[in-house]
């Protein structure tokens, strides 16, 4: 019990009890309460019905169809579907552009206006192209490639209805699969037209296979009975192709209209042309003529020129020459509009193709330059590349020359300096030689001593291997501060080169005393700070 009617009868006791409060001692409590109660539930049951009643709206593509559905006039429902697809495209409609579009491409396909409805399916599939699938109601998607490749049987393009066919099924299989029987039976439909009855069949069998998995079991069944009428249909109207499935055949068709005896004419007219193959002439003729009248009030012109071509065919096989005489003039009137539709859909078919084609051969060169873009560009990409590994290639060869060169210049002058070291030890050895078989030397000469047993070409070599260390260094110095003498230079230097002082006092071969006093007249010269370190001094400049 749910909480309306919980309240509802909490209400009615309430009142009762009441009212018997107020009534115990009379005859009318029964009376009362029958009419209470009865009143109370006419009142729940006119609203219970009201709002049972009320109109569910529908929007004019839910209504199109639904006009449809109930054989309206073609006109009506196509009408309709129009003024769905202004609404669509003024943005005043939450309904899908694909579906409406698509829906209205499939009624003008249906009345015979094939060239109209293509418009209107390739604008579908514009609107589709433009939004990602996921985006899209997949019915939508579906329906719309089932339409299309109605469409492309309808003007001779068995090619591409199947490749459209492939695309539904394709995409049905991963994201609707509830509507893969409908699509198995719309792909049977390419085979028959070419007259591959045995892969029209396999597809109907498809059909009915694929059914038991759809999720509404209504659905389901109503699938499953689509297929076996398709079949069944399919067998009759090729009935040379299957004489001994005729009979069962006739069997499926009758119990299908038992069960739903608003079914489209076409099958009643089959099931009348099936009576007909199995001798019951009379009956069929009837049948087939009864329905051949509804199929004319439905308006669909391919259908009233199928109907005719068949009951004609029927009344030739069942020597009804009178019969046949009489829709002779009928059939003569449709005869110019089936030539006139056929050249019709032959220029659609021969356009479409042409417009294929272009569009296809236009894609292609766009491909190709696509393609010859790309590899220009990969080209370009691996041309730059090696550019860049070839000069990188060369910096890095030249600063490893380069790096060389700097550390045989520094080795070069390391060597002169080991030499020059040497030089004045030995020389040192020879004064303290000279000194201990008393041999008179003036202190002060003795640098004089050295100097003038030091090789000149070893300080040449020596200024010329550090200028090309340090390129500059001189000429700055001297710029700064010039009248420096050249053992001033020599010490400044030794000291870039960061030598201790131990090593100036043995390359120069002088004390280390003399080299503490020469620091102190740079640092004079040069008018340093007391918190400024000399050597640091002139490695800045």
């Amino acid at each position: 019990m749910n909480k309306s009617s919980f309240c509802l009868f909490r209400q009615i006791f309430q009142i009762l009890r009441r009212i018997f409060e107020l009534n115990q001692n009379t005859m009318r409590f029964p009376i009362i309460i029958i009419t209470i109660v009865g009143i109370l539930l006419s009142a729940c049951s006119d609203k219970h019905n009201q709002k049972e009643e009320r109109p569910i709206a529908k929007s004019k593509h839910e209504h199109a169809m639904a006009l449809k559905l109930k054989n309206a006039p073609a006109s009506e429902y196509i009408a309709m579907q129009r003024e769905a697809v202004e609404d669509v495209r003024r943005g005043k409609s939450k309904e899908p552009a694909v579906a409406v579009l698509s829906q209205l491409g499939y009624f003008l396909s249906r009345s015979g206006e094939y060239a109209e409805a293509m418009l209107y399916l390739q604008e579908a599939a514009d609107s589709l192209k433009a939004n990602k699938l996921t985006e899209i109601d997949p019915e939508a998607v579906v329906k719309l490639y089932g339409n299309m490749s109605n469409l492309y049987i309808r003007i001779g393009l068995y090619d591409e209805a199947l490749a459209k066919s492939n695309d539904a099924i394709s995409f049905a299989r991963r994201n609707y699969p509830d509507r893969l029987p409908d699509l198995w039976r719309m792909r049977s439909a390419i085979f028959d037209y070419e007259n591959k009855l045995d892969s029209s069949l396999y597809c109907l069998d498809n059909a009915l296979y694929t059914a038991q998995f759809v999720s509404d079991k209504e659905l389901a069944d109503n699938m499953a009975m689509f297929a076996r009428s398709d079949r069944a249909a399919t067998i009759i109207l090729h009935g040379g192709y299957a004489t001994d499935s005729i009979k069962e055949a006739i069997k499926d068709l009758e119990s299908i209209i038992a069960i739903d005896n608003q079914l489209h004419g076409s099958r009643r007219f089959l099931l009348g042309r099936g009576y007909i193959l199995l001798g019951d002439i009379d009956k069929g003729i009837s049948m087939m003529e009864q329905e051949l009248d509804r199929i004319r009030q439905e308006g669909i012109t391919e259908n009233i020129e199928w109907a005719l071509q068949l009951m004609a065919k029927s009344y030739a096989e069942t020597g009804n020459g009178n019969k046949l005489a009489a829709i002779y003039k009928e059939t003569a009137q449709l005869h110019d509009t089936i030539i006139s539709r056929q050249k019709a859909d032959a220029l659609i078919g021969a356009d479409f193709r042409y417009r294929t084609q272009e569009q296809k051969e236009k894609n292609e060169m766009l491909e190709n330059n696509l393609r010859l873009s790309k590899q220009r560009n990969i080209i370009l990409v691996i041309l730059i590349i090696m550019v860049i590994v070839v000069v990188a290639l060369y910096f890095i060869r030249q600063s490893k020359k380069h790096q060389r060169l700097i550390a045989q210049k520094q080795q070069d002058i390391n060597n002169l300096i080991t030499s020059s070291i040497f030089l004045n030890q030995e020389l040192k050895r020879l004064s303290e030689t000279l000194q201990a078989k008393e041999v008179q030397t003036d202190e002060e000469n003795q640098p004089l001593i050295i100097q003038s047993l030091l090789v000149k070409e070893d300080e040449v070599q020596f200024r010329h291997k550090f200028s090309e260390l340090y390129p500059g260094f001189l000429e700055r110095l001297r710029d700064k501060y010039p009248g420096l003498s050249t053992g001033n230079e020599l010490i400044c230097m030794l000291i870039r080169l960061n030598k201790r002082n131990d090593e100036i006092a043995l390359a120069l071969g002088i004390s280390r005393d003399s080299v503490t006093k020469a620091r102190y007249r740079l640092r004079t010269r040069f008018s340093l700070p007391k918190d400024i370190d000399l050597n640091s001094f002139i490695r800045s400049l």
